[in-house]
């Protein structure tokens, strides 16, 4: 009889057992509950201790026993091969425990401990490869017995066969039944499994190509980057533990590869598609003719070099047409029928799709056309068919563009829809993201608003899928969001739109390159703005001051945010803190992507151990509406945001938040401001014009002031309510903050106004934000006595035709103010001097010319003696946060072009670097203007006047406008931001 049990479950099973054996009933151990209950008890025993594991093991294999005494056919061979190798696995050590009629060569034989481990590995598989290797049961007895082994293994040898074996089945488990509670315990036997084995050997290369599968899997189930990381990193680490030529390197490496491109669908990172590209063609140098790795690797690489071209069709389509080469000659040596077959066909037919929209080939498009029926033909069920299916409506769609056939549409939308109506769970969000593109293809065409209504349906089903990749999932949120927003769906377009804010959050974080994460956001770059403006529309405008805050200034948020928390942490945890100060400071200049994705991953495990501690529970986490509006305490915050639907301005204030529409903010508006003000104050600088030229570009400026009023600053002073003469007779007007949103960020909201109707600088003193969250993380400040300012000048930059005599002059006049002040000019304003001194002064003056680079958006960098000094390159500080820096050089306000809401200008990144306190331009001016603007504003700094930074520019423009009305390219260019 089966031993006494040790747990209820065992209990039950127990409690059956004798049930039938004082009944004699069948139905007692056939009942299909009996045989769930073994497979539980069997689960348990996968890390049980080990009396119930042996327990588990008798009453499981007599429950087997009694069941094919019980039945007959194909289903008493089953019950009969598991009772063999579970009560034979117990036998082997116990052979009294065995019922009457066992098969006594199934639990005994030779002695040894060897001959017994290598048995009962034998036994543990012999189930499971009679059922296919698809029963549960027969694999969880597999795995049971494969642990029971290794408990009385003796050898390296006979371990590292258990742990095979072991491992092997749970793989086989988790692929059959998909359970997650399976894959830590994968994980567990393919690292133990890797310990065991000796090191350099095709074994060890075996265990980690193992570990880094099951890491994979744990990344394809739960969308862990750190998981991703592991299995890049043991996938690296197999094929390190091989010489160079061996052949054992063949497979982690085409493993690596698949990884790495697997990197950079999910996450979007370039580094990872560029190495899997090299291996790629590393490996097919190698290959000797007829490999069979020659297909999948060809077809690797034909699906990398795609990927290249679609992110980047600057260079033309060199890389798309290798791609169909080797698509091409993969297909050819490809086994007919089969689904490595169809899944080449479907790619070949989506590339040759994308290079006919390219080059209009009519070859290209017929030959898309009959890969993708070929491909549908040969498909399997499953995902290749998705792919087959999705190519064809592809391609379809293709044609239908070229030829304007409607019918080629249809069938392309049909060939989608039916993919959909055959999907299982698993397929059903890739093929409804390709119906959804395929209808609002056809919606923006038409502009039938079912249509629209199905496609958003479809995309929003994917991007709420976390079967998709962050990427996938943020771009269909996106897309289902602009067809909402173009439905004016208001209310479900906003929450759309927050899903692909939260995911791209996720996206663009430390674990990718600068470019990257900068790539990222410029394909989004007006979602912020939109989303912003769907709540507002759907009567959420506390949401849509929200939705702006987590969607903009994502790439300086985290250094912001450890800078506000970084005092407060080191007095709770210094540990985590030191550390976290250290993987953040490596994370900004590690230029090897491996390292980058562990530091990521670190920095994660550090942030969630940190969460855990009392009052750090949302640490690093976007704010929420109460702390957003706590930066509002001194002042308004006005958010200006243009949209063709129509345009508004949110006034948010610590109460709460207000829309205001503005009507007359246009795209049309925006482009004449454009051509007003930066236009003008372009022509209004240029010396080499005669001065009636210039005098009209003046006129122009004041042009675009007054529309600017009317448009906008007007509106919403009014709004507001300020006092009509700004203030007090001798006071300074109240303090307002703009915070513009995208293309409105090269406006000059300060200095709107007309002469007859109103006038912001006489009205309120206007400061600037690039979020309003900076506003609580930063404080006012004012220099004191002992105040040692840094102060760089450079009248003459090498490579620089024009001089800036007036550098000398604020050097002269900043040495004056502050004796002790540290000068750094000429040779000595050296990159490497100037970024080694920003950490150590909390007040900079900066006199020099800035530089703009076309092939980065035009983003501005600092011409200093030996160079550039790009904005990357600025020292973020861990602790300050206050401060002044006044950059008295051209346009250091103005953002990249394709990055308006993130803020990517010269000022910012002093703000990132820790100074509250920033003084900038909006366009060039005269070198000796911008002299006496720094004099008039360090003399209301100081005492006797002593005013906040704010004011002292508004007073000192205020006091050149007066001076010189006429010439607003001298004094409107000059703004405030921060406090």
């Amino acid at each position: 009889m089966p031993p006494k049990p040790v747990t209820d479950d065992l209990a039950r099973l127990a409690g059956r057992l004798r049930r039938y054996t004082d009944t004699d009933d069948p139905s007692v151990i056939l009942d299909p509950a009996a045989g769930q209950e073994a497979a539980s008890t069997l689960r348990r025993a996968l890390c049980a201790a080990p009396d119930e594991l042996w327990t588990g093991l008798n009453l499981t294999g007599w429950l087997f026993w009694c069941r094919a005494a019980a039945t007959t056919g194909w289903q008493r061979e089953r019950e009969a091969l598991l009772a063999l190798a579970l009560l034979g696995t117990v036998g082997a050590f116990d052979p009294a425990a065995l019922p009457e009629g066992f098969p006594h060569q199934a639990g005994s034989g030779p002695q040894g401990e060897t001959d017994r481990v290598a048995r009962l590995t034998t036994l543990a598989l012999a189930p499971a490869i009679e059922t296919g290797e698809q029963d549960p049961t027969a694999l969880l007895a597999a795995a049971v017995i494969c642990r029971a082994a290794e408990a009385v293994a003796k050898t390296p040898d006979e371990r590292a066969r258990c742990l095979t074996n072991h491992a092997h089945a749970l793989l086989l488990l988790y692929e059959t039944d998909h359970d997650p509670k399976l894959l830590p315990l994968l994980i567990h036997s393919a690292q133990r499994l890797a310990q065991a084995t000796p090191s350099g050997s095709e074994p060890r290369a075996l265990a980690l190509g193992r570990l880094s599968h099951a890491y994979r899997l744990r990344y394809d189930a739960g969308g862990e980057p750190a998981a991703l990381t592991q299995a890049v990193d043991h996938a690296r680490a197999a094929i390190r533990t091989l010489p160079p030529g061996a052949p054992g390197r063949l497979a982690p490496t085409s493993a690596l590869v698949e990884l790495l491109h697997l990197r950079h669908t999910a996450l979007g990172d370039t580094d990872a598609l560029r190495e899997a590209l090299r291996l790629s063609r590393e490996l097919l140098t190698q290959l000797p003719p007829g490999h069979a790795a020659s297909v999948p690797t060809l077809a690797a690489l034909g699906g990398q070099l795609a990927a290249l071209w679609e992110q980047d069709k600057s260079a033309g389509t060199a890389p798309l047409d290798e791609a169909i080469e080797a698509g091409r000659t993969a297909a050819a040596l490809a086994e007919p029928g089969t689904q490595t077959l169809a899944g080449i066909l479907a790619d070949l037919a989506l590339w040759l799709s994308w290079r006919a929209e390219k080059t209009r080939s009519e070859g290209d498009l017929a030959e898309s056309l009959a890969c993708a029926r070929r491909a549908v033909a040969a498909a399997p069920d499953g995902r290749v068919a998705g792919a087959a299916s999705a190519a064809l409506s592809v391609s379809l769609h293709a044609h239908h563009l070229r030829s304007g056939d409607p019918a080629l549409l249809t069938e392309a939308i049909d060939t989608a829809r039916a993919a959909v109506a055959a999907a299982n769970p698993a397929q059903l969000p890739e093929r409804r993201l390709t119906l959804g593109t395929l209808l609002n293809n056809r919606f923006a065409a038409t502009a039938a608003a079912p249509d629209g209504r199905e496609a958003a349906d479809c995309l929003r089903s994917a991007a709420r899928s976390d079967r998709l990749s962050p990427l996938r999932r943020a771009r269909s949120a996106w897309h289902a969001g602009k067809l909402a927003n173009t439905l004016e769906e208001w209310s479900q377009a906003a929450d759309d739109l927050a899903l692909a804010i939260t995911l791209l959050r996720q996206l663009t974080g430390p674990h990718l390159s600068a470019r990257d994460r900068e790539r990222l956001l410029a394909e989004f770059a007006p979602l912020p703005t939109l989303a912003a403006s769907a709540a507002a529309k759907a009567g959420r405008p506390e949401q849509a001051v929200e939705l702006l805050e987590h969607g903009r200034g994502v790439l300086y948020a985290d250094a912001a945010a450890l800078r506000e928390h970084a005092t407060r942490l080191a007095a709770v945890a210094p540990g985590p803190a030191a550390d976290l100060e250290r993987t953040s400071k490596a994370l900004r200049t590690e230029r090897d992507p491996g390292r980058r994705h562990r530091l990521a991953a670190h920095r994660d495990a550090l942030t969630a151990h940190i969460r855990q501690l009392p009052g750090f529970e949302h640490f690093l986490e976007p704010p929420a509406l109460a702390e957003i509006l706590r930066g509002c305490a001194a002042g308004p915050v006005v958010v200006p945001l243009l949209q063709e639907a129509g345009s508004m301005a949110l006034v948010v204030t610590v109460p709460g938040v207000r829309l205001l529409p503005l009507p007359d903010l246009t795209a049309r508006t925006l482009r004449q401001l454009g051509r007003d003000i930066l236009g003008g104050a372009e022509t209004a600088l240029d010396a080499k014009l005669p001065t009636t030229r210039r005098m009209l570009g003046e006129y122009a400026i004041s042009a675009g002031l007054a529309l600017l009023w009317d448009a906008v600053v007007g509106p919403v002073l009014q709004e507001v309510a300020l006092p009509a003469n700004g203030g007090a007779d001798g006071e300074q007007p109240p303090k307002l903050w703009w915070c513009p949103t995208g293309p409105l960020s090269i406006l000059p909201f300060h200095a709107a106004g007309r002469h007859e109707s109103g006038n912001a600088l006489n009205l309120v003193t206007s400061s600037y934000t690039p979020t309003l969250r900076a506003l609580t993380r930063t404080r006012p400040w004012q220099p004191a006595a002992d105040t040692r300012p840094l102060v760089i000048a450079l009248p003459h930059t090498p490579g620089s035709a024009a001089p800036l005599p007036a550098a000398d002059q604020e050097a002269a006049l900043l040495t004056t103010l502050f004796p002790r002040c540290r000068l750094l000019r000429g040779p000595a304003a050296s990159r490497a001097n100037v970024t080694a001194a920003l950490a150590d002064h909390e007040m900079v003056h900066l006199a020099c010319h800035t530089g703009q680079d076309p092939d980065r958006h035009y983003e501005s960098h600092l011409l200093l003696h030996d160079g550039r000094l790009h904005q990357p390159d600025l020292p973020l500080t861990g602790t300050r946060r206050g401060g002044l820096a006044f950059l008295s050089a051209c346009g250091t306000a103005l953002s990249r072009l394709d990055l308006p809401d993130e803020s990517l200008n010269l000022l910012s990144s002093f703000h990132a670097a820790g100074f509250s306190q920033l003084i900038g331009s909006l366009w060039p001016v005269d070198d000796h203007a911008t002299t006496r603007m720094a004099h008039a504003f360090y003399t209301n700094l100081l005492p006797p006047a002593r005013m906040i930074a704010a004011q002292a520019l508004h007073a000192a423009t205020r006091t050149h406008r007066d001076r010189e009305p006429d010439r607003p390219s001298q004094w409107a260019a000059y703004l405030h931001v921060g406090p």
